[in-house]
């Protein structure tokens, strides 16, 4: 089927080139620029220009003003229009020293543009699409009142005057102008011939003379013209070709062999880009020369041929063979055409050529960008031969890619072109497939047609597909890519990528009916937990040995009733939303290892003897080694029938560089689950290549920077997510020193249980909050002296002054060491380098209860520690506080500090000019009471909102009073209890404030 494109498609979807030569400007949104060419000739001819920064900011709307500017900037030359001065103001809101008031009064003088009828020109407002087409046919000779450029149908004459000039074939002419849409405009003006008009009337004279009629006709130059062909030799003057002789264009063709336009200023390169103009019609599938021949007509069918597939020019006869084709409902196939092969047809008539272009697109894997080189080289281009590397200079997205990435090329003469992400989809089971035509995916019902260079293609074609029949199809996902058109162009089996499962328990139903099911409790290898149903008489299909030496099928040694303490890694699929397994040969339990972190990046296979997994392939004593992939998931452990039983997942970790876990002992696996067995103690994990895939690890995972978030005033922003069936809402929190939000995520809606304290919170793996639980005296965190004496004992000391069993304390920071109390006494921390820290000041709620009032951040300790209460000069005395110290290797990297603020008295009444004012709350509204005006007295008011956590403040209302008695001045729905709130009152010019 032919499939014809917009423009923007034609640039984007098939990805054609544009080589962008020195003299072109780069800019740092070139991506995001649709029509680079007329950018590219706007900007190197110096009509229009960048911002300091060095983007462009094509979406940017153009103001009148600056539109004229672009006028004077085509007609007179940059430097010639930016001398341009007003001699007076040429409408009423534009004085002589405006930044535009030069470029107006010319454009003005000229009859390229007009005012409003009330005397104004509002040179800030933007400007309609109909708007500068005026202007820009102005600036081409058109007379705006010939040719009716005026009354209530203007813009009709305009559209259609633009269109038939070749300045935009269509265009919504009611929308204001972009940046770049400008610069297209103005660029086709380059290319549009000048007009003139024979036997000309004018009535009036002077700055008020009018054109009503004459003849228009294209303008001529004279012969022999030097300047004629800069743009076009057609005789005719080209707007470019009378103001811009330094700008040249020349045919020539693009790396693919399309017509396009060479262009150069000043004699440097600005680039080559593929002329559109003389594009007849493409197509992503098969052609036929009957197609051609309709497309193009009989008379270009006799002319020329020109033949290119994939940047290289067909031999004489080959083409000859290919225009033989091109005749009226002939069904043959044009050349190479095919799925996903894009060919353009090209049509000159001025030259009487015809250019067929095919452009291929070929699935590659990349390798490493290669830093130090600046290239990308593939690791297999499917379909096609080797290529030269890639240089960062030529292509500038190359620096983003990775080993194994897979990508979408073209490819001119040899050389990679553009390279664009390949579409995937994903974990798809394949319901029927042919062998040369398509492939069709179970469940979604969605055929997918093989592209022309994905069909029987090596390792990612049908040849994966070759040892597979409806019968063995079934449990089998793959991996699909798309080219850039929707054909199917690779196959991967995702057997590869092997997907993993922690079994921590299990329990049997009773049902006789559904005995074959079992409920598991699941930790997936990205660290998600969740109930799942595994289907036993599908998995396990593999046997065993017993004692006996009788073989037996695995799944019968599930116990009857079930197990709590499994913990053994499964390879699984998914069918049905049952899940079926098989026993992970490639797994160990290390119940020896103590820490694991980037200096003990190792585990040792010390028990492999795993319960019916006899056949394992982990060698005992041997070591396995984390990765950046590995994924390590720490995980508490609860008591359950004196059994250590594996519970919740506390936090999720990838790499080996970004973890820091403390591997439970037997002992502390006794104290977590208080009575239980150490049944769970250890590490359990899967491993591939001598590398560990994923690791459950009953332990401490001090290197998760958010574990331990100091938490304060009430949740906010609860919602519920239907699609994921969870509750959200957001705490603020204060985490390693910093102000910051956590956003929680549940299957039960928000419980009044936070009280501000520090909470050891559990993440799952797209980081949202699961849990958060008070942290524990001796578990989490260490009190002062207890660190004193044990530096090594806790990563966290919390201690609160104040107190029968801590009394108040001196604190003094200074040259990077914290002192707490008297230098009698040892106990001083080292702080990092810029440690910063958090002052949560308190106050008394109307329960008696400290709540924070406002938290502040501050650079340094010892900042903080002058901001504090009781400071005098040299340290605070007699801090009452909480103090919470985060460590690493025994240095400070974040301090909280709990401040409380005595009540303030507010001035609830005051008296200005004999007026007194009041406030209270009244049916839950703020009123204020006004007691002694007289009938002379003006007097007005202001409400004041502050936030008591960022004391921002805002005027939240404001009004008069007209007589003695009570004003409501804020509603109850609109009071926040977020906030505080005054009232300014202003009394003939004097002002007092009141307050509750």
């Amino acid at each position: 089927m032919k499939k014809f494109l917009s423009l923007v498609l034609a640039l984007v979807m098939t990805m054609s080139l544009v080589t962008v030569s020195a003299g072109a400007k780069d800019f740092t949104d070139n991506d995001k620029i649709t029509y680079d060419e007329a950018v590219a000739v706007m900007s190197a001819a110096k009509v229009i220009d960048g911002y300091a920064e060095g983007d462009f900011r094509p979406t940017n709307t153009l103001t009148r003003g600056a539109a004229a500017k672009i006028i004077c900037n085509l007609i007179l030359g940059p430097t010639t229009a930016s001398a341009l001065v007003a001699d007076s103001a040429p409408y009423k809101d534009v004085p002589t020293n405006s930044t535009f008031a030069g470029y107006i009064a010319y454009c003005q003088k000229e009859g390229i543009i007009s005012g409003y009828a009330d005397g104004t020109f509002k040179s800030g407002n933007t400007l309609t699409g109909y708007a500068f087409m005026k202007m820009l046919l102005g600036a081409l000779g058109y007379d705006s009142a010939i040719e009716g450029y005026t009354g209530a149908n203007w813009s009709i004459a305009v559209a259609k005057q633009a269109i038939n000039a070749g300045l935009k074939g269509s265009f919504n002419g009611t929308k204001a102008v972009t940046r770049e849409e400008a610069c297209l405009y103005a660029f086709n003006t380059l290319k549009a011939t000048m007009v003139e008009y024979d036997n000309r009337i004018v009535v009036g004279e002077g700055s008020s003379a009018v054109a009503i009629s004459g003849v228009r006709k294209d303008l001529t130059w004279n012969k022999g013209t030097l300047n004629d062909g800069k743009i076009k030799k057609d005789g005719y003057v080209q707007f470019g070709e009378q103001y811009f002789e330094k700008l040249v264009r020349t045919d020539d063709t693009d790396d693919f062999g399309r017509p396009a336009s060479k262009w150069t200023y000043d004699k440097k390169d600005i680039g080559t880009y593929v002329n559109y103009d003389l594009l007849v019609s493409e197509y992503t599938t098969k052609v036929e020369g009957g197609d051609v021949y309709s497309d193009i007509g009989s008379v270009a069918a006799d002319y020329d041929l020109t033949y290119w597939v994939d940047g290289v020019k067909m031999n004489a006869k080959d083409t000859k063979t290919q225009s033989s084709q091109i005749a009226k409902k002939n069904d043959d196939k044009m050349g190479g055409s095919g799925k996903g092969a894009l060919t353009q047809i090209f049509v000159d008539n001025d030259a009487e050529e015809t250019t067929i272009v095919e452009i291929n697109t070929y699935l590659a894997e990349t390798d490493d960008y290669n830093e130090k080189k600046e290239t990308l080289k593939f690791n297999e281009i499917y379909g096609y031969g080797s290529v030269d590397d890639v240089e960062l200079d030529d292509i500038a997205s190359i620096k983003d890619y990775k080993d194994g990435d897979m990508v979408l090329l073209t490819i001119a003469d040899g050389e990679v072109k553009t390279i664009v992400p390949a579409e995937t989809v994903k974990d798809v089971e394949i319901e029927e497939f042919s062998k040369h035509d398509y492939v069709k995916v179970d469940g979604k019902k969605e055929t997918y047609d093989y592209a022309k260079t994905g069909a029987l293609k090596a390792s990612l074609g049908y040849e994966v597909l070759s040892n597979y029949d409806k019968n063995n199809l079934d449990d089998t996902t793959f991996k699909l890519y798309l080219d850039q058109y929707g054909y199917l162009i690779g196959i991967e089996e995702v057997d590869a990528d092997e997907q993993y499962v922690f079994i921590t328990a299990y329990e049997k139903t009773t049902s006789t009916i559904t005995r074959k099911l079992t409920d598991a409790n699941a930790i997936f290898a990205d660290g998600t937990q969740k109930t799942i149903k595994v289907d036993l008489k599908k998995s396990f299909e593999n046997t065993y040995v017993d004692n006996n030496k009788k073989e037996q099928p695995i799944y019968d040694n599930w116990e009857k009733d079930g197990e709590e303490t499994l913990n053994q890694w499964f390879k699984y699929t998914v069918k049905d939303d049952t899940y079926r397994l098989e026993y992970a040969t490639k797994q160990f339990r290390d119940n020896r290892v103590v820490t694991i972190d980037s200096k003990h990046p190792a585990q040792k296979a010390v028990n492999v003897n795993l319960a019916h997994v006899n056949y394992t392939e982990a060698v005992a004593n041997y070591f396995y080694y984390g990765n950046a992939d590995t994924t390590y998931i720490t995980v508490n452990v609860d008591e359950l029938n004196k059994k250590a039983v594996i519970d919740d997942v506390e936090s999720v970790v990838t790499g080996i560089k970004n973890v820091s876990i403390d591997v439970y002992s037997e002992d502390q696996v006794k104290k977590e689950a208080e009575t239980a067995n150490a049944d769970s103690q250890g590490v359990f994990s899967v491993y591939k290549k001598g590398y560990v895939v994923a690791s459950i690890v009953i332990g401490d995972d001090g290197a998760t920077s958010n574990k331990f978030a100091y938490l304060y005033d009430e949740p906010e922003n609860e919602r519920y997510s239907k699609t994921d069936k969870a509750y959200y809402w957001t705490m603020n929190a204060v985490i390693d020193g910093v102000k910051t939000t956590i956003t929680f995520k549940s299957d039960l809606p928000y419980d009044d249980n936070f009280a501000e304290d520090l909470y050891k919170v559990s993440y799952d793996k797209d980081g949202y909050a699961t849990d958060a639980t008070v942290a524990k005296h001796g578990t989490d965190y260490v009190w002062v002296d207890e660190y004193r004496d044990d530096p090594t004992a806790k990563d966290i000391v919390k201690s609160t002054f104040g107190t029968q069993s801590q009394p108040a304390v001196d604190l003094t920071a200074d040259g990077d060491t914290l002192w707490i109390t008297s230098q009698g006494t040892n106990r001083g921390i080292v702080l990092a380098d810029s440690c910063p820290a958090v002052i949560v000041e308190q106050k008394q709620d109307k329960n008696g209860n400290w709540v924070a009032d406002k938290t502040v951040d501050y650079a340094s300790v010892a900042k903080a520690i002058k901001a504090l209460d009781n400071y005098d000069g040299k340290g605070v005395k007699n801090f009452d506080g909480t103090i919470i110290v985060t460590l690493k290797d025994g240095i400070a990297t974040s301090v909280i500090l709990t401040d409380t603020v005595e009540k303030v008295n507010h001035k609830k009444e005051d008296t200005v000019a004999g007026v007194t004012a009041s406030l209270s709350v009244k049916n839950g509204d703020l009123t204020l009471n006004v007691a002694g005006m007289t009938a002379s007295d003006k007097v007005s008011y202001k409400v004041v909102a502050t936030d008591i956590r960022s004391q921002n403040s805002a005027v939240v209302n404001n009004g008069t009073v007209t007589a003695d008695g009570d004003k409501t001045v804020l509603d109850a729905f609109q009071m926040d209890a977020t906030m505080a709130y005054s009232v300014e009152v202003t009394v003939n010019g004097k002002t007092m404030t009141v307050s509750l």
